[in-house]
């Protein structure tokens, strides 16, 4: 029997979990069942009022005819007087039970309008604290994060940084020389026997996801090609756009930058619901919306393939100053 009792504590105690963790659908679903039913209760009740009015009407005209004659015949066929206080007190009795009449009729119309409202409301707050706390924990997820970056900085230096923040997962050995610039033509020349170094590189893009959670890759926006003094060219444009309604809104999303880059559907659906939270406030953080222009080397190449041949993958790393919404309230 307690095994019994436990089983069954366990199945409520997993319904109400359910329920609370669903609770704004489950608000707006019963929202809607009492919006509809207020609905369905009003069409019934404009059918009858009609007869109610109908019977009230009947019952104070044959109250004004009484009065009138002074008298009425009971049940048992005698002559009663009615009186002036009579009238008023029977007049008073049917006001009152027409009234209630249509209480019975529109009563539950307005409890059911009621009861969608509370639901609407209710759901509201219910999201509106979730949405308080994923703010607030985004907010000490990033402040964790920039300190975490800082102590990289500290121990191994920017380029450490960029190691681990960019996924640099391999070396390349490159050759290169030392130059001077001729002072008679203006061209650069080689000084020396060739070196050798070694690059930090990222050593295969095809999976590759970089740390920072703003950045996308330029070869995936629209209107890319491979000419990157183009490309430059045209992302600078796009930020003077951006940054101009940046200026009429007051605000922009990283979305929305998103959505002007073109980038939408090579996004996941978890950077694009982030994308809707973050982004940019006039006045706040650096002031404006910036392209920061990241390329990041690799020996697996983007255009070519040729494994070994050493090339740049290159990113759009935004400046945004986090979660906006809860800084316009």
């Amino acid at each position: 029997m307690k095994v019994l009792n436990g089983t069954i504590m366990k199945s409520i105690g997993g319904l109400m979990t359910k329920v609370k963790v669903n609770s704004p659908t489950v608000c707006l679903v019963g929202g809607g069942i009492c919006l509809v039913g207020a609905v369905v209760a009003s069409h019934y009740a404009g059918r009858k009022v009609d007869e109610v009015l109908d019977v009230h009407k009947a019952q104070v005209e044959n109250l004004k005819d009484i009065k009138e004659a002074g008298e009425y015949q009971d049940e048992n066929g005698e002559n009663v007087e009615f009186s002036s206080d009579d009238y008023k007190k029977e007049l008073t009795h049917t006001y009152i039970s027409t009234a209630w009449d249509m209480t019975k009729l529109y009563g539950p119309v307005v409890l059911l309008t009621a009861g969608a409202g509370v639901c609407f409301v209710t759901g509201n707050r219910i999201l509106a604290k979730r949405l308080a706390g994923m703010t607030a924990a985004y907010e000490l997820v990033q402040g964790s994060y920039m300190r975490y970056r800082q102590n990289v900085i500290d121990d191994l230096g920017v380029e450490g940084d960029k190691k681990y923040l960019w996924g640099l997962d391999g070396t390349h050995e490159e050759k290169y020389h030392d130059t001077k610039i001729d002072e008679k033509t203006g061209e650069v020349i080689n000084i020396g026997k060739a070196k050798t170094r070694k690059l930090d590189v990222v050593s295969d893009v095809k999976d590759w996801r970089q740390a920072s959670p703003y950045a996308v890759r330029i070869d995936f926006c629209h209107d890319m090609t491979k000419d990157m003094n183009y490309n430059i060219i045209y992302l600078e444009n796009l930020e003077r756009n951006v940054n101009l309604k940046l200026d009429v809104q007051g605000y922009l999303t990283l979305y929305e930058v998103y959505d002007a880059l073109g980038i939408l559907r090579n996004l996941s659906p978890e950077v694009i619901g982030m994308s809707h939270n973050v982004g940019w406030i006039k006045g706040r953080g650096d002031g404006d919306v910036r392209f920061n222009l990241v390329l990041v080397p690799t020996v697996c190449g983007i255009n070519d393939g040729v494994a070994g041949n050493l090339s740049e993958v290159g990113l759009i790393d935004f400046n945004c100053i986090g979660s906006i919404w809860d800084k316009l309230c």
